[in-house]
Parts: C-alpha cells; sequence; structure tokens
C-alpha cells in the first residue's frame, strides 16, 4: 500500500510512540511505502533541526543527520511534475497533494487540519494516523 505522510506524522513517529509511530514501524517491516517528494524532504529537514527537537536528540543519543538518514531508507522519492493550488489557507501544504497524486499512493496520512478538512483529493483519502491504522488492521 502507498501513502504520503504529513512531516508531522514522521516527527511524531520519530520521538514518540503512539499511531504515528506504529506507522514508521510498518514502513521498517515493508507493509506500507511510504513516498515523499524533495521538497516534503527538505521542509522536514528544516523542522529537525529547530531548537525545541534539540533535547530530543540529545535524550535518544542521535543527530538530525542519523534520523533523517533513517527516514531516508524508509521513503520512496518521487518527483511531482504538476502544481497544485488547493489549500489556500497553508500553501505550503499543497506539496502533499502534488506527491501522493505522482507516487499513486492510496491515503495521505496527516495531523493537519488543512489537510484533514478535504477528507479527500482525487480519489486519496486525507485521514488521521489512528484512522488509518484502524482501516490497515482490519
Amino acid at each position: 500500500m502507498r501513502i504520503v505522510l504529513d512531516n508531522n506524522v514522521f516527527i511524531s513517529g520519530i520521538f514518540w510512540k503512539g499511531a504515528p509511530h506504529e506507522i514508521i514501524q510498518l514502513a521498517e517491516e515493508n507493509k506500507i511505502e511510504i513516498f515523499t517528494s524533495l521538497e516534503i524532504l527538505k521542509e522536514l529537514f528544516g523542522v529537525l533541526k529547530r531548537e525545541k527537537f534539540k533535547p530530543l536528540f540529545r535524550e535518544g543519543k542521535t543527530s538530525v543527520e542519523e534520523v533523517f538518514g533513517r527516514i531516508l531508507g524508509l521513503v520512496k522519492i518521487c518527483t511531482p511534475k504538476i502544481e497544485i493550488k488547493v489549500i489556500k489557507e497553508d500553501p505550503p501544504d499543497n506539496k502533499f497533494l502534488a506527491c501522493v497524486i505522482t507516487a499513486q499512493a492510496s491515503f495521505i496520512i496527516s495531523g493537519d487540519e488543512h489537510l484533514l478538512n478535504l477528507k479527500k483529493f482525487k480519489g486519496t483519502s486525507i485521514i488521521s494516523p489512528r484512522s488509518f491504522l484502524k482501516i490497515i488492521k482490519k
């Protein structure tokens, strides 16, 4: 199954337990495929470098580079050829919609209200991590 993860799911899955962490584990077990784009990865790397995450890296005895390398090992990178302008309130979120079209993914998994409020985009469901786990465990 092909999915696109919002960066908030990646970050939650790396640093804390819970549904996002279980989704990361599913990818590590090759039960799902996570697709992303260079634009999404660039944003993720920038977020991981924020000051507020430094204590979490120290606590986990790891670094931004190690965590980012782990993420790179889990994802397949696609190159969207289209520009999407659906989400007006937060235009950077449109990169996830462009990625899902290029990857032909079944789900966008997010905690972001701008994405979740769409519910569907061109046949792709946009759902929370917990909702995704309920579906996949059926």
